[in-house]
């Protein structure tokens, strides 16, 4: 679906998109620069290019406007990740041998 969006020079990147089950395929959303049927056109083509069986399209021009928006991995926030450390938490090479080392 990505490849087939970002594709279309229209369509910012990374592409913004959502997509559901409908009886006999899929609707899809996404983001572009402008929603006219030229635009429209190409993003249909290129989904059926890269074998999308798309039967509804819906584009948007912001992206908050998206109904279910597919999570894109820059979008990611990790909460398992500690903090950093603080400088004196470094281990360092001479700490792994044992080695007193000056932490500055």
């Amino acid at each position: 679906m990505a490849e087939a969006l970002e594709a279309i020079e229209a369509v910012p990147l990374p592409a913004r998109y959502g997509f559901w089950a409908v009886p006999s395929g899929i609707a899809v959303e996404v983001v572009a620069q402008a929603d006219v049927p030229s635009v429209r056109r190409r993003i249909e083509q290129s989904l059926i290019d890269w074998q999308v069986p798309v039967c509804e399209l819906h584009v948007v021009t912001d992206p908050t406007r998206l109904s279910r928006p597919f999570p894109l991995r820059c979008d990611l926030r990790e909460h398992s990740f500690r903090p950093p450390t603080q400088r004196a938490d470094i281990i360092t090479p001479a700490a792994m041998l044992g080695v007193a080392q000056e932490v500055t």
